[in-house]
C-alpha cells in the first residue's frame, strides 16, 4: 500500500491509514486540538489523494482499531458479507467513490453493497466526496 504523493514538488509521505484518515478531513477544530489534522490545505489535498489510491481490501484488512482489541470492530468485520465485498475489494476508494455516483447505480445496488463495507470503507468514501456528492 502506497502512502505517499507528490504535490507541487513537494514529496508528502503517511505512516499509516491512522495518519491519512484525519488529515483527509476537512478542518475540525476537534482534530486540530487533538494533534491529528493536516498541518495546511497542501497536506490535506496530498492525504485525500493518497487515500483516493487505496483499494478497499487494505482498508479493510487495516482497521482503524486492530480486531484483536476491539469488540465493535469484531463486530463490524464478523459481519461483512464476503461475497459482496470479494466483488469490491479491488476497487479503490476513488473507484468506489464515482460507482457510488454513477447515474447508472441504483439505490438496490448501493443498499447490496452496504452489506459488504466496513465503516472505515464509509469513512474514506465520504472524505472524498463533497457537500453536494454527499447531498
Amino acid at each position: 500500500m502506497i502512502l505517499k504523493t507528490k504535490l507541487f514538488g513537494h514529496v508528502y509521505e503517511f505512516k499509516s491509514l491512522r495518519e491519512v484518515m484525519p488529515k483527509a478531513n476537512e478542518e475540525k477544530s476537534g482534530d486540530r486540538l487533538a494533534g491529528i489534522a493536516a498541518e495546511t490545505a497542501e497536506e490535506r489535498v496530498a492525504a485525500r489523494a493518497v487515500l483516493a489510491e487505496i483499494t478497499l481490501d487494505d482498508l479493510r484488512n487495516t482497521p482503524a482499531v486492530p480486531y484483536e482489541d476491539d469488540e465493535v470492530t469484531r463486530i463490524i468485520q464478523d459481519d461483512v458479507n464476503e461475497t459482496i465485498f470479494s466483488e469490491m475489494k479491488n476497487m479503490t476508494v476513488a473507484e468506489f467513490r464515482e460507482w457510488i455516483l454513477d447515474i447508472k447505480t441504483t439505490p438496490e445496488d448501493i443498499r447490496r453493497a452496504s452489506r459488504g463495507i466496513t465503516s472505515e470503507i464509509v469513512a474514506a468514501v465520504c472524505k472524498l466526496m463533497s457537500n453536494l456528492d454527499l447531498i
